[in-house]
């Protein structure tokens, strides 16, 4: 895939004059990271901000009994790092590939530089940043319900971002809702006899995403 032309057409580069395009594009660092490694670890020096061009990355934090919990998924399309540009030069989360990923690296300092030069720039990231840290504190504020209306929020989530075909082992859902992966298995076996979704080898495929809305709204589904 050609770098350039990939910038074109994602946000917030897309905003960027061609000439801007053309620098960044010879500045990127392209990459392929096998499923399960690391990107950066939390705590380490923030260098530079990544974007996918292929495959999934997980942003994730350790919780206080050592367990990971997943703060983010990535797709093909989206950032990640640059809060490192205001957190003290280090990463706040650790992030990896949650399959054979590609991406692409850029130096902080060019990443600083053009949300100083380009204000479209600046506006473009600050509401992409914003439209995931919404997406965040909402899956966080399902921690306080039943693994059910958990389960049902991290499956209408990632639709949300994937479609209704998704690629997710019931281990990936069980700790994206902050459950066991029984709790989750049990759940998921439910929505499957209610016709919510279809399961299958490392795969779910909503079928009724009204119920799953109705679920989580508190609504009898």
């Amino acid at each position: 895939m050609d770098i350039r032309r990939f910038l074109s057409t994602t946000s917030p580069f897309n905003v960027l004059p061609p000439a801007e395009l053309d620098r960044l594009a010879l500045t990127a660092h392209r990459s392929t990271v096998s499923k399960g490694d690391r990107v950066y670890n939390e705590g380490d020096r923030a260098q530079f901000t990544f974007l996918v061009l292929g495959g999934r990355v997980q942003i994730t934090r350790l919780a206080r009994d050592g367990r990971p919990l997943t703060v983010e998924l990535l797709k093909s399309g989206e950032l990640f790092g640059c809060v490192g540009c205001s957190a003290a030069g280090q990463y706040p989360c650790e992030a990896l590939a949650g399959q054979t990923t590609e991406i692409i690296g850029f130096p902080m300092a060019i990443i600083v530089a053009l949300i100083d030069r380009y204000p479209a720039f600046s506006r473009a990231l600050y509401w992409d940043m914003s439209r995931r840290m919404r997406e965040s504190q909402n899956m966080r504020a399902l921690g306080a319900e039943s693994v059910e209306r958990r389960v049902a929020g991290v499956l209408l989530w990632l639709e949300s971002k994937f479609g209704p075909d998704l690629p997710f082992t019931r281990q990936a859902i069980a700790e994206l809702a902050s459950t066991t992966p029984e709790s989750a298995i049990r759940t998921l076996i439910q929505f499957r006899r209610r016709g919510f979704i279809k399961t299958g080898w490392k795969k779910i495929v909503l079928q009724r995403t009204d119920a799953l809305k109705e679920l989580v709204e508190g609504v009898a589904a």
